[in-house]
């Protein structure tokens, strides 16, 4: 068994506390007590730093859980990892700044495969950690900052709450959890596991993707096969090869894309290109400017425009309720059409040949051909209209 050391705060190499000059970061509090105003003096911003370096192989694992502050990580051929963390305190007198920065402490712990480094906050006595940080308790205010360096074929877990994150190039697997923070990951050459609520995350270049975004935003410039579970959430994709996405009250922006199996309810779907499409949707309007092979809905209470439906295309179909379709198909396409719902009334190309057609009080059906019909599209629909031209 390998032997991890851990070193607490006591031990570590580097620690420099000192004051500085005031901060515009760091508004001064003011309360008011029976309507009158009580104005806090001004705080100094105190600074402790710690710095670690650790061996580790190059395809080891380093872990980083923060809170409340930065976390910058960045990747080298080397085969260590350095930490630099930097604890900025704001408060009235070197006292009161001391009791805060001894309640902070950094856990590190490494074996030859393992890095890790975790901030820990003990809360004072009858307050909570929230309270600090928010100043609802006290005028003072702190962050907690991380400079990392890291081989760059080392994998990744990155935690951190209440603040914002940025990870360089890496070519190991990342595993992130954001809160209430934003992230951005220039190119991940591995599979990618990211968990973000109330933020934003900006992911450049990735492989596999297995995403889960709450309360915030993920954007996708480049990636190969994407899983996403979200909930009112906004989702853009610029390019990607085959995404699966899970939805509620979400809005989704894709742009060229090969496939898309989309689950979801009460949101928005805009695709510039896809290849194909599978859809099982309700409250939930599609968008598609150009669709290539295939699409395949399962709809209620949702439109659906295809603005432009290629020649080559195979099969379009539409199993739906209350909701309106209206797809354009490229000029030399050869299709067969057959539609019918209750409730329901089509339009179509004048050149269509029609082979059967029927409309009484509830139910309409139409049945054609476009050429020698080699394409289909089936559509079942009620309480609703479909145009094709």
């Amino acid at each position: 068994m390998k032997t991890i050391h851990k070193f607490l705060l006591s031990s570590l190499l580097i620690v420099a506390i000192m004051p500085t000059a005031w901060s515009n970061r760091f508004a001064t509090h003011t309360d008011t007590l029976d309507n009158d105003m009580v104005t806090s003096a001004p705080q100094q911003e105190y600074v402790k730093v710690i710095k670690k370096e650790f061996a580790i192989t190059p395809t080891g694992k380093t872990n980083i859980s923060n809170l409340y502050g930065k976390v910058n990580i960045r990747t080298w051929d080397k085969n260590l990892v350095n930490i630099k963390v930097t604890i900025t305190v704001n408060a009235n007198d070197m006292e009161t700044a001391k009791t805060i920065l001894n309640r902070i402490s950094i856990n590190f712990a490494n074996d030859n495969d393992n890095v890790s480094a975790k901030t820990v906050i003990q809360s004072s006595e009858g307050s909570s950690i929230w309270g600090w940080f928010s100043g609802s308790n006290s005028n003072n205010n702190y962050q907690i900052d991380y400079d990392v360096y890291m081989p760059k074929t080392n994998s990744l877990a990155l935690s951190n709450k209440y603040g914002d994150s940025f990870v360089e190039r890496m070519d190991g697997k990342a595993n992130v959890n954001i809160r209430y923070g934003n992230i951005r990951m220039d190119n991940v050459c591995n599979s990618l596991n990211a968990n973000i609520a109330y933020g934003d995350g900006t992911f450049v270049k990735t492989e596999n993707v297995d995403a889960v975004v709450s309360y915030g935003k993920a954007r996708f410039i480049y990636a190969q096969n994407i899983d996403v579970n979200s909930g009112y959430s906004e989702i853009v994709i610029e390019q990607a090869a085959d995404v699966r996405s899970n939805s509620k009250y979400d809005e989704y922006d894709l742009g060229l894309i090969n496939s898309l199996i989309h689950n979801g309810s009460y949101g928005d779907v805009h695709i510039s290109y896809t290849n194909s499409i599978v859809a099982n949707a309700d409250y939930t309007d599609f968008k598609v400017d150009k669709l290539g092979k295939s699409g395949v809905f399962e709809t209620d209470y949702g439109d659906i425009v295809i603005e432009k439906i290629s020649k080559d295309f195979t099969k379009f179909v539409l199993d739906g309720d209350y909701g309106d379709c209206r797809l354009k198909v490229e000029e030399g396409a050869q299709y067969e059409l057959d539609a019918q719902g209750s409730y329901f009334n089509a339009t179509y190309p004048r050149s269509l040949r029609v082979s059967s057609k029927s409309d009484d009080n509830s139910s309409s059906t139409i049945n054609g051909n476009m050429g020698n019909g080699k394409s289909s599209i089936k559509v079942r629909l009620d309480y609703g209209s479909l145009k094709v031209n």
